[in-house]
Protein backbone atom coordinates (compact mmCIF):
# COMPACT_ATOMS: atom_id res chain seq x y z
CA UNK A 1 0.00 0.00 0.00
CA UNK A 2 1.07 3.78 -1.08
CA UNK A 3 2.42 5.47 1.83
CA UNK A 4 2.09 9.49 1.61
CA UNK A 5 3.98 12.69 3.36
CA UNK A 6 1.48 15.28 3.95
CA UNK A 7 3.36 18.72 4.65
CA UNK A 8 0.77 21.24 6.03
CA UNK A 9 1.29 25.07 5.26
CA UNK A 10 1.70 25.78 8.75
CA UNK A 11 4.56 23.99 10.22
CA UNK A 12 3.56 24.54 13.73
CA UNK A 13 -0.48 22.54 12.91
CA UNK A 14 -0.73 19.66 15.56
CA UNK A 15 -3.22 17.89 15.25
CA UNK A 16 -5.68 14.99 13.75
CA UNK A 17 -6.83 14.86 10.24
CA UNK A 18 -9.64 12.43 9.41
CA UNK A 19 -12.19 10.63 11.91
CA UNK A 20 -10.63 10.91 15.44
CA UNK A 21 -12.35 7.91 16.58
CA UNK A 22 -10.81 5.66 14.02
CA UNK A 23 -6.84 5.09 14.20
CA UNK A 24 -6.98 3.64 10.76
CA UNK A 25 -8.96 6.45 9.14
CA UNK A 26 -7.10 9.51 10.57
CA UNK A 27 -3.58 11.00 10.52
CA UNK A 28 -1.95 12.88 12.95
CA UNK A 29 -0.46 16.21 12.04
CA UNK A 30 3.09 16.79 14.35
CA UNK A 31 4.55 20.16 13.36
CA UNK A 32 2.78 20.26 10.31
CA UNK A 33 4.29 16.55 8.90
CA UNK A 34 1.93 14.09 8.90
CA UNK A 35 1.63 10.36 7.22
CA UNK A 36 -1.29 8.15 5.54
CA UNK A 37 -2.38 5.48 3.30
CA UNK A 38 -5.98 6.96 3.22
CA UNK A 39 -6.60 8.49 -0.28
CA UNK A 40 -9.34 10.92 1.71
CA UNK A 41 -6.98 12.60 3.36
CA UNK A 42 -4.39 12.51 0.32
CA UNK A 43 -7.37 14.34 -1.27
CA UNK A 44 -8.20 16.33 1.40
CA UNK A 45 -4.68 17.64 1.83
CA UNK A 46 -4.20 18.32 -2.20
CA UNK A 47 -7.24 20.04 -1.93
CA UNK A 48 -6.07 22.20 0.78
CA UNK A 49 -2.64 23.11 -0.53
CA UNK A 50 -0.96 20.95 0.96
CA UNK A 51 2.27 19.37 -0.21
CA UNK A 52 1.77 15.52 -0.99
CA UNK A 53 4.94 12.77 -1.86
CA UNK A 54 4.48 9.05 -1.55
CA UNK A 55 7.11 7.75 0.20
CA UNK A 56 8.60 3.97 0.62
CA UNK A 57 7.78 4.11 4.73
CA UNK A 58 6.93 6.10 7.70
CA UNK A 59 10.02 7.87 9.36
CA UNK A 60 10.57 5.34 12.41
CA UNK A 61 10.94 8.44 15.02
CA UNK A 62 7.68 10.00 13.40
CA UNK A 63 6.07 6.73 14.45
CA UNK A 64 7.35 6.75 17.76
CA UNK A 65 5.91 10.60 18.21
CA UNK A 66 2.49 9.12 17.28
CA UNK A 67 2.82 6.32 20.02
CA UNK A 68 3.26 8.70 22.51
CA UNK A 69 0.80 11.11 21.91
CA UNK A 70 -2.12 8.09 21.39
CA UNK A 71 -1.24 7.13 25.00
CA UNK A 72 -2.21 9.70 26.05
CA UNK A 73 -6.09 9.64 27.61
CA UNK A 74 -6.95 12.65 25.57
CA UNK A 75 -9.10 12.75 22.08
CA UNK A 76 -6.96 15.32 20.74
CA UNK A 77 -4.09 17.22 22.09
CA UNK A 78 -3.46 20.56 20.22
CA UNK A 79 -0.52 24.00 20.97
CA UNK A 80 -1.96 26.38 22.22
CA UNK A 81 -2.64 29.60 21.29
CA UNK A 82 0.67 32.14 21.29
CA UNK A 83 0.88 33.97 24.23
CA UNK A 84 3.29 37.11 24.48
CA UNK A 85 3.81 36.91 27.82
CA UNK A 86 5.15 33.67 28.12
CA UNK A 87 8.86 33.51 26.32
CA UNK A 88 8.42 30.06 25.43
CA UNK A 89 4.80 29.70 24.37
CA UNK A 90 4.55 27.82 20.85
CA UNK A 91 5.20 24.70 22.72
CA UNK A 92 2.84 24.39 25.07
CA UNK A 93 -0.43 22.19 25.09
CA UNK A 94 -4.13 22.21 25.51
CA UNK A 95 -6.43 19.10 25.45
CA UNK A 96 -9.53 18.19 23.73
CA UNK A 97 -12.47 17.41 26.46
CA UNK A 98 -15.51 16.61 24.41
CA UNK A 99 -17.48 15.71 28.03
CA UNK A 100 -16.54 19.07 29.74
CA UNK A 101 -19.87 21.37 29.65
CA UNK A 102 -18.82 24.47 27.11
CA UNK A 103 -19.55 28.03 27.89
CA UNK A 104 -17.30 29.28 24.94
CA UNK A 105 -19.73 27.89 22.33
CA UNK A 106 -20.15 24.50 20.35
CA UNK A 107 -16.53 24.27 18.70
CA UNK A 108 -14.47 25.28 21.78
CA UNK A 109 -14.02 21.98 23.78
CA UNK A 110 -10.52 22.68 24.45
CA UNK A 111 -8.86 23.25 28.19
CA UNK A 112 -7.08 26.24 28.54
CA UNK A 113 -3.27 25.89 27.82
CA UNK A 114 -0.73 23.91 30.07
CA UNK A 115 2.78 24.40 30.89
CA UNK A 116 3.59 21.15 29.18
CA UNK A 117 5.34 20.94 26.56
CA UNK A 118 4.95 18.83 22.94
CA UNK A 119 8.70 18.47 23.15
CA UNK A 120 9.02 16.95 26.13
CA UNK A 121 5.87 14.14 25.48
CA UNK A 122 7.52 13.54 21.80
CA UNK A 123 10.67 12.66 23.40
CA UNK A 124 9.37 10.75 26.26
CA UNK A 125 10.60 12.57 28.89
CA UNK A 126 6.95 13.28 29.84
CA UNK A 127 4.14 10.34 29.47
CA UNK A 128 0.81 9.74 30.62
CA UNK A 129 1.06 7.31 32.93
Amino acid sequence: MTIYHLLTPNADHLGILGDRTHPTARCRIIFGVGYTEDSRLVDYARDHGWTVEEIDEVPEVFAAWVARLDAWPFGEITLAPHDVADPDPDHHLRFRNDHQVNTHGPDVRFSTPTHLDIRDVLSGALTAA
